[in-house]
């Protein structure tokens, strides 16, 4: 079940990501798109790590 969950996690950081792209010009001033992949990215690593 814990890799079902992971699934999860990864496709919801997907989700994200792709949502963040469509209002990448409306992000508050000083936060930019690598920003918060860079923190997504980290995340999944996380995750992963987690589950190995």
């Amino acid at each position: 079940m814990i890799g079902g969950n992971i699934a999860n996690l990864l496709q919801e950081a997907s989700k994200i990501k792709e949502a963040m792209e469509k209002i990448g010009d409306k992000l508050p001033a000083g936060i930019s798109i690598a920003e918060l992949e860079a923190k997504i990215n980290a995340l999944k690593k996380s995750v992963i790590e987690i589950c190995e």
